[in-house]
């Protein structure tokens, strides 16, 4: 002890320099080996994790709740475990991705290796990579964790790969089954609240003076929030399904099922909102006189043009009818010719044009709209679909040795400006 005290009074240190270097890496590795632990906790919650919320924007969008920026068309695992909303800290997968890996996979045999290789890790994002190794050595590398590591777990422990496949599986089917989503813009959002700013009241004056001085405009600001409903669905299935091999997998039918009655709600809410539209109305452009039609149906297209383009400042470049309405429209002479012969229209879910009007790009046709009506619009100023997040969870019922899948989709149709719309009734 006395040379050791010694030592330290005289300056030699290399005693407690190699104490306290031994100290100081013991400490080092402490520390790291609970980082290590802590970040192997996080990659396993994530991997936990029975909710994805999925975001379907077709840009990056900043959450004004979290301030953090969310990729668009994009997959997320988990959400704050205090209040279950969305923390958008985990991106797993890009939703457009997974629609073409499921087709490249789809192939089989014909599919190359390279093409089924960039099908199972393109979809995933290099933040959800780690997480993915780290799923693989527990499950099946168990070189890597050891016998009793991975034996612990199977893939019911760590769902959050199934439940992104599924969710953007319901989503993608979404896409192409109703008409009238694609009929305006979509206003995407991460928050249940969607504001809009408009300003007002500045204006130039028609005549200045020479050296007149102009008069300044006090602009007033209005504040409109528009809060998105939920919708939502559940489906089960039991153990007994997962344990038998089917030719054509009940459950894909039971999901393209469940993303076609998703759709359909939105599609409704389209149908509810055109209904509400200011009606001018027409007259049967089917009646005939002699030998000619009697009623025109550019007469009534022109006033609502006018209406919408000149009264107030939009741009008419958007329809919608059904096709009995439609057939008639083009059936008529003014819009046909005496002699040409109109043949059956398009069906539902496909898009027509009336010609002879500028400016209209197309009409879409809905059979749940209303015979002899024909809905004109600004697509980006009249109505507004506004999306939200959705969010899937998975749950497990031991109990009765079942399954299900929890949906629920936040989203909303607003009337925007009514002088920006009109509808025409009684063509038919």
């Amino acid at each position: 002890m006395t040379n050791f005290l010694n030592l330290a009074k005289y300056g030699n240190s290399s005693i407690l320099n190699s104490l306290s270097g031994h100290v100081a890496n013991k400490q080092h590795q402490m520390f790291a080996f609970g980082k290590a632990v802590d970040k192997h906790e996080s990659l396993k919650n994530i991997l936990k994790s029975k909710i994805v919320y999925a975001f379907q924007g077709p840009h990056d969008q900043r959450d004004e709740r979290t301030g953090i920026r969310v990729k668009g068309r994009s997959l997320y695992a988990g959400a704050n475990p205090d209040s279950y909303l969305p923390d958008w800290q985990h991106p797993v997968a890009n939703i457009d991705r997974l629609a073409k890996a499921k087709e490249v996979l789809a192939m089989g045999e014909t599919a190359s290796t390279t093409e089924i290789d960039k099908a199972l890790h393109n979809p995933y994002y290099p933040e959800f990579q780690e997480a993915a190794k780290y799923y693989n050595d527990v499950l099946l590398n168990s070189e890597t964790v050891g016998e009793t590591a991975a034996a612990s777990h199977t893939s019911q422990d760590f769902p959050v790969l199934q439940n992104t496949n599924i969710t953007g599986e319901v989503i993608v089917e979404q896409q192409t089954e109703f008409p009238l989503l694609g009929l305006v813009s979509t206003e995407n959002t991460t928050s249940l609240v969607f504001r809009r700013y408009n300003g007002s009241g500045f204006d130039i004056e028609a005549l200045v003076a020479e050296g007149g001085e102009t008069q300044p405009k006090k602009m007033d600001f209005t504040k409109n929030e528009w809060y998105t409903r939920k919708s939502g669905g559940e489906i089960q299935w039991t153990d007994e399904h997962e344990m038998q091999e089917f030719f054509i997998d009940p459950l894909s039918l039971a999901r393209g099922q469940f993303s076609i009655a998703a759709s359909k709600v939105k599609n409704d809410k389209m149908i509810l909102a055109l209904a509400q539209l200011t009606v001018d109305t027409g007259a049967d452009v089917t009646a005939y006189t002699t030998d000619h039609h009697t009623n025109n149906p550019y007469t009534y297209i022109a006033a609502v043009r006018k209406f919408i383009n000149y009264t107030n400042f939009g741009n008419m470049n958007v329809g919608a009818c059904n096709s009995k309405t439609l057939f008639a429209i083009l059936s008529n002479q003014n819009v046909k010719g005496i002699n040409s012969i109109q043949g059956l229209t398009g069906e539902h879910g496909s898009t027509a044009n009336i010609p002879g009007v500028p400016g209209l790009g197309r009409v879409v046709i809905d059979e749940g709209l209303a015979d002899g009506y024909l809905y004109l619009l600004d697509s980006d100023k009249a109505i507004k679909r506004v999306q939200g997040v959705v969010r899937t969870e998975q749950y497990r019922n031991a109990r009765i040795g079942g399954n299900g899948l929890v949906y629920r989709d936040w989203n909303d149709v607003q009337i925007r400006d009514t002088n920006k719309a009109k509808a025409i009734s009684s063509l038919v």
